[in-house]
This record gives structure tokens, C-alpha cells and sequence, in this order.
């Protein structure tokens, strides 16, 4: 993750009580070694292999992966767009961690969710409502008890906050709905389907932005951070904390999490390592590509020739 200043996360010196609701939370038992650990998007193509090879291992584990993939990596269309954000954690600068993929919808694309969800997710956006689907969380096995994506949900939130975010939406299995629920304002956006891509059963759950501050502060407050999240913002902008508002305002945006970047040869690259991609896009979407990325999709065509040639 960048900001205007780089930001890491610091160990807190204090000891005293917890804050809010984590005094009595399972979630906090398990503290972690902050200074040995870096926020950080995911912005080349090495960094995206070893997100996409963490969730790939994960979500093998679990029983996630239908079709093994010889390359070893998780990822889909969704994955590559410019809007896509992956926050990953680093364990000493080095080792991917963690990974959580913010994606944005968009008229052309939508959202992975739309699959089985398209319905309710098309409710909120005739209604203009801006919404992000979370996706492609995965942590090391050797972390998971410490929660880290809480920290990751932390720069995120504070993100979509800032720039005007209205409905945070996210799959997952059943058996954790309620955590979910229990952990954040999560409501359940539809019932439960089968989710092909991950050839198990899903619940769709949303959280509404806006509604969700008290909550994401009290969370802020609870982590093991030197200062909470959003008083890194003002620091970085050089202000004082005077008005009664929480956050900055938008013009005052000092958390930057940096978009997907990747040139051509970067997106037919991944493309390439899994030609099953282009077949789920249409022509509309094939074109979007082109125009994002000049070039990019000289491997569309060659794998549309090809699908011609030899049809199934």
C-alpha cells in the first residue's frame, strides 16, 4: 500500500486496554509482529504471481480449485482490469502473506458476483449506488489465526470512504456467514447458491459504506497500530484534527492505493498462462480491453482464430 508518504505499519508501544468492541473479541487473541511486516499494492506482474500463487495454494486447500491450473495461480479477468486494487501483506519484505483484491464494477464487466447475483447486485446500481465487490482473500496457513485481513479491510474501507463508495459486497461460504455478520454490518444480499468458479456453495453479503463508520472505527481504534488508520491520514497531510468528522474530505485524500498498471505485454502474458479466460469474455468486453490497454489482446484474437478452427 503507498501513501504520500510510504506507510508501514508500527508496533504500538502502548499496553494499556483495548478499545471499543475488541476487548472481549476472539479475533485480537492472536497480535502480530507488525514491524516485520509491510502493506503493499500489488503493482508488477512478479508481485501478482505470488498473490495470485497464495490464493491459488489457499483455495487448493480448501478444496476451491474445480480444474488444477499447471500454472499455479488464481486469477480472472477481474483480476487484470485497471480498477482492481490487491492489497497484500509482506512479511519482511519479502514473502506474500496476504492478499485481498478490491474490484470495482463497471458497465462492461461487472462483477465477478454477477454470476449468481446479478439481480440484486443490478438493484443497487439502478439506484446509482457505487459498489466494490471484496475478492481473492487468502493468508499463508502459518497466519491465519492473527486475522491480518482485518488490517487490509482497514486501508480499504478507508479508501472507499474517500472516494465515495456506497456498498461493499463479497461471497463467502456459508458456514462463515456468521462470522462475517458478527465481525462487520454485513447483510445478506441474496440466498444461497452454488458458486461454479469455486465449485462450492456461496452467500452473497453487502455493507453499506456510510452506515459502516462507527463500526470501522471502533475496529481502527482496536488494532495494534501505533495510530489508527484514519489518523495517519491527517499526519500525512500536514493538518490538525480539528473539525468533528472522523475522516478527511475527499479533496484531502491522502491514502492512495495505486490501480492495476500493467501494459500489454503484462496482460498477455497472464492471459496466455490461461487461455480459458477469453472465453468468457464477449466482444464488447474485447474491445474495452483494447482500448484500456493498446495491444493487449493480440492474444484474444489468436485464441478466437484458434477456438474457430478447432470448435468443441
Amino acid at each position: 500500500m503507498n501513501t504520500a508518504a510510504s506507510l508501514h505499519s508500527h508496533v504500538a508501544e502502548r499496553k494499556g486496554q483495548e478499545q471499543g468492541w475488541s476487548s472481549n473479541n476472539r479475533h485480537l487473541r492472536h497480535r502480530l509482529k507488525l514491524d516485520s511486516l509491510a502493506f503493499r499494492q500489488a503493482e508488477s506482474t512478479n508481485e501478482l504471481e505470488k498473490a495470485f500463487s497464495l490464493v491459488y495454494a489457499s483455495y487448493q486447500q480448501k478444496g476451491f480449485i474445480p480444474e488444477p491450473k499447471e500454472h499455479g495461480m488464481f486469477f480472472s479477468i477481474y483480476s487484470l482490469l485497471p480498477g482492481t486494487i490487491h492489497v497484500m501483506i509482506r512479511e519482511n519484505q519479502k514473502k506474500v502473506i496476504s492478499n485481498l483484491s478490491a474490484i470495482p464494477s463497471s458497465g462492461t464487466f461487472g462483477l465477478p458476483m454477477d454470476s449468481i447475483y446479478k439481480s440484486e447486485l443490478d438493484r443497487l446500481r439502478s439506484r446509482g449506488r457505487k459498489v466494490v465487490e471484496l475478492s481473492a482473500l487468502a493468508t499463508s496457513k502459518k497466519h491465519r489465526m492473527h486475522n491480518i485481513f482485518l488490517y487490509q479491510i482497514q486501508a480499504l474501507y478507508w479508501y472507499f470512504i474517500y472516494n465515495g463508495v456506497d456498498d461493499i459486497c463479497v461471497t463467502v461460504n456459508p458456514r462463515h456467514k456468521g462470522y462475517y455478520m458478527r465481525m462487520f454490518p454485513f447483510e445478506e444480499l441474496g440466498p444461497v447458491r452454488h458458486y461454479s468458479r469455486v465449485n462450492a456453495p456461496a452467500v452473497g453479503l453487502r455493507a453499506r459504506v456510510y452506515e459502516s463508520l462507527e463500526c470501522m472505527v471502533r475496529m481502527a481504534n482496536s488494532l495494534d497500530l501505533d495510530r489508527p488508520f484514519y489518523r495517519y491520514l491527517y499526519e500525512l497531510a500536514g493538518e490538525k484534527k480539528t473539525r468533528k468528522e472522523i475522516y478527511l474530505d475527499s479533496g484531502d485524500l491522502q491514502l492512495v492505493l495505486l490501480r492495476n498498471s500493467l501494459n500489454g505485454n503484462a496482460l498477455r502474458y497472464f492471459l496466455s498462462l490461461d487461455p480459458d479466460i477469453v472465453k468468457e469474455l464477449n466482444w464488447t468486453q474485447i474491445m474495452s480491453l483494447e482500448n484500456i490497454c493498446p495491444g493487449a489482446t493480440s492474444i484474444l484474437y489468436s485464441q478466437s482464430i484458434q477456438m474457430c478452427r478447432d470448435p468443441q
